[in-house]
């Protein structure tokens, strides 16, 4: 099972990581603890991320590759999964059952609507104040220790996470973070990498 150990899933965004730069650093996290890829760009035109999809499919290693999309996972290429919002209430027909699907959510509540789904895992934040979401509401862990409590369903921790509040997250029953600044731009992405999984694999509940 894929959550059988804790997930590192690095998100991307061109935004704050150039598309060349984030290519090269998923080659070399995605070979000492990130096991996970989520391509998350919603700026992006179809036909580019069709093709940005298929660059991080080539350096990716034995990573799962997700992306964030309401699209029509079959379109895609390479991809192993797909991640749906929170608004999502309803899983659609066309997602074949051999894709992982993961969905977001920042409340109880929307976690009940995507386990009654029946996805696959649940990405949960906000954790911590983050640059994807300055100023914005914060759920912290107790809305991961919450899901854990209610629902049988693994669950991600997503925002501002990185090596001083990663024991936290996971403390609190995650099976596993999801990141963007803490590796992709720290200045040596292969040590914040194995720093964060070391931290994780200690704390690492099942």
């Amino acid at each position: 099972m894929i959550f059988d150990s804790p997930i590192l899933c690095l998100v991307t965004n061109q935004v704050r990581s150039e598309i060349d730069c984030t290519l090269e650093i998923i080659e070399s996290v995605t070979s000492c603890g990130v096991n996970m890829i989520q391509v998350r760009e919603k700026s992006m035109e179809h036909e580019s991320l069709l093709d940005y999809i298929k660059k991080i499919h080539v350096v990716k290693n034995d990573s799962l590759l997700i992306v964030n999309s309401n699209i029509k996972v079959n379109q895609f290429l390479y991809v192993d999964g797909i991640h749906l919002s929170e608004s999502t209430e309803k899983l659609d027909d066309f997602i074949d059952s051999k894709f992982i699907v993961g969905q977001s959510v920042h409340s109880i509540e929307s976690a009940r609507i995507a386990y009654s789904n029946n996805v696959d895992y649940l990405i949960a934040g906000t954790m911590f104040q983050s640059k994807s979401h300055p100023g914005g509401p914060l759920s912290g862990t107790v809305l991961i220790e919450q899901i854990k409590n209610e629902l049988d369903i693994p669950v991600i921790g997503i925002g501002g996470i990185n090596q001083s509040n990663v024991k936290e997250v996971m403390n609190a029953g995650a099976n596993g973070v999801a990141v963007i600044g803490s590796i992709l731009e720290d200045k040596n992405p292969v040590n914040a990498t194995q720093r964060l999984k070391s931290i994780m694999d200690e704390n690492f509940r099942g």
